[in-house]
């Protein structure tokens, strides 16, 4: 049935997907691509991995359907268990960029598990497997808010005798206890801590979760410039809603990550500045803009100039007055 290759660009299986497959078949093609992979190398299941999160983005895939198709692979975890030792692994790399993005939850999860795999006593290996992805990729502070949202118990997943020690054991005490977390060991670029602050904006995640994400990941260098840089152009993208030529600053969106601004931003106003500056010139100047050469001249369409300068005038404004004192 599916005729999907793993090495497939994302623009390319979207095409794809809804050019060769009605709605109604969805839930057959995750639980076939998903079997396929899994006989595959590591690298290929977090190739599709990814392109699935990327067709769920943009509800060419619905988050329902993808739970759907794999329920069956969750079924008969236990008997795949046996002829792959990392099945668990593989699984929490489909599974964690979906809860990541608000796309699952925990108590989804555990829906998928209660029917064969908690029964299996495999319970804590899935979730093991959930939990260390997740904070690999988000700290320590963000497993800790997804889980308690899921108002799950440990002991749902394994005996309650087995609680203590398995937490131990697998250093995951910071979720039951009070315990300063440790600074993440992963080296990010400015851009790379500008887009995962978008993505927890976008997937309309609290102050508190974006604070403690940047207490695991930044630590103390959200003191320097670049990462006040990196915020105020997170806010301020997060905040931009409508197409080329017809964009608009949302209030709300702003203001809900104001405190945030106010804490970390306000002692530069001038890098608060230099970051709307530096998002200014993104927008005027987009990948692929059409402009006309000449041999002494670069034109751009007159209108589209003036209304994009009216805009972006506009979006200054209101983004850099969100820098401001309150």
């Amino acid at each position: 049935m599916v005729g999907l290759s793993l090495n497939f660009d994302n623009d390319e299986v979207v095409l794809e997907i809804q050019q060769r497959f009605p709605i109604q078949y969805h839930v057959a093609l995750v639980t076939e691509i998903v079997n396929i992979v899994l006989e595959k190398s590591a690298k290929d299941i977090d190739t599709v991995a990814k392109t699935i999160l990327h067709i769920v983005n943009l509800n060419v895939l619905s988050a329902s359907h993808f739970l759907a198709g794999i329920s069956e692979i969750f079924e008969f975890g236990p008997d795949l268990y046996i002829d792959i030792p990392m099945l668990y692994v593989y699984l929490s790399k489909f599974m964690t960029p979906l809860i990541e993005n608000k796309h699952v939850t925990f108590a989804q999860v555990f829906k998928l598990c209660e029917k064969s795999i908690i029964p299996a006593d495999h319970g804590h290996l899935i979730l093991k497997a959930i939990i260390n992805s997740l904070k690999e990729s988000m700290g320590v502070s963000f497993v800790k808010t997804k889980w308690q949202e899921s108002g799950l118990e440990f002991k749902q997943w394994m005996n309650e005798d087995q609680v203590p020690k398995w937490l131990e054991d697998n250093k995951l005490e910071y979720l039951v206890k009070d315990i300063p977390s440790e600074e993440s060991k992963m080296i990010l670029t400015p851009a790379e801590v500008e887009s995962k602050l978008l993505q927890l904006m976008n997937a309309d995640e609290t102050c508190d979760c974006v604070r403690g994400w940047i207490q695991d990941n930044v630590g103390t260098s959200r003191e320097e410039e670049w990462m006040t840089r990196a915020l105020m152009a997170a806010v301020c993208s997060h905040a931009l809603l409508g197409g080329e030529g017809a964009r608009r600053l949302s209030r709300d969106r702003m203001h809900k990550y104001a405190p945030l601004l106010h804490e970390l931003a306000a002692r530069s106003e001038l890098d608060c500045l230099l970051a709307v500056q530096r998002l200014v010139h993104r927008l005027e100047h987009p990948q692929g803009t059409s402009t006309h050469h000449t041999p002494h001249t670069t034109q751009v369409r007159p209108a589209a100039a003036r209304a994009g300068r009216t805009q972006r005038a506009g979006l200054s404004a209101g983004c850099a007055a969100s820098c401001a004192p309150s």
